[in-house]
């Protein structure tokens, strides 16, 4: 075996090594199992299991819970970021009521999607669209310090460090 051979297989075993195994389960049996759509996809695509009907939302709060039809087991010291997909913000006046979803791994229970029409058009997602997208991330290990004081910062006010 040549070196190069050698180096090959072990940066192959290395990668397997560091796979993390993330488990789902459809919830109802047409649920469309998420998936990634190019190899260096960082987000599993996700379907909405049932159609809906989204009413702007003029002066209520009012979010739509959209079924998947999938429940996730996260490994323990993983969380899923889920996002609505780009091309459902660049197409659609729909949001995540949340902004970006948060699921801990101790969440074994069907995802749901909280959705808001900010739009003045009704829209309708369709059973079987792809509406979001979940990332696994590794949590951090932190722990919360309180202290008297902090640095002092650069920065001249909110959200601005004084630089034009």
């Amino acid at each position: 075996m040549t070196e190069q051979t050698v180096r090959k297989r072990r940066k192959t075993t290395n990668t397997n090594n560091n796979m993390v195994s993330l488990k789902f389960k459809r919830v109802t049996p047409d649920a469309k199992e998420p998936y990634k759509a190019t190899a260096s996809a960082a987000c599993y695509d996700i379907f909405a299991n049932d159609t809906v009907t989204l009413y702007p939302q003029r002066g209520q709060d009012k979010a739509y819970k959209v079924p998947t039809g999938i429940a996730f087991e996260i490994p323990e010291g993983y969380h899923m970021q889920v996002y609505v997909r780009s091309s459902t913000g660049l197409k659609t006046k729909l949001r995540l009521a949340n902004g970006t979803g948060i699921v801990d791994s101790d969440y074994t229970d069907e995802l749901f999607l909280l959705v808001e029409n900010i739009g003045s058009q009704v829209t309708r997602i369709n059973k079987g669209e792809r509406i979001a997208q979940a990332m696994l991330v590794k949590n951090v290990p932190t722990k919360l310090v309180e202290v008297e004081s902090l640095k002092e910062g650069t920065h001249a006010g909110f959200g601005s460090t004084g630089k034009d």
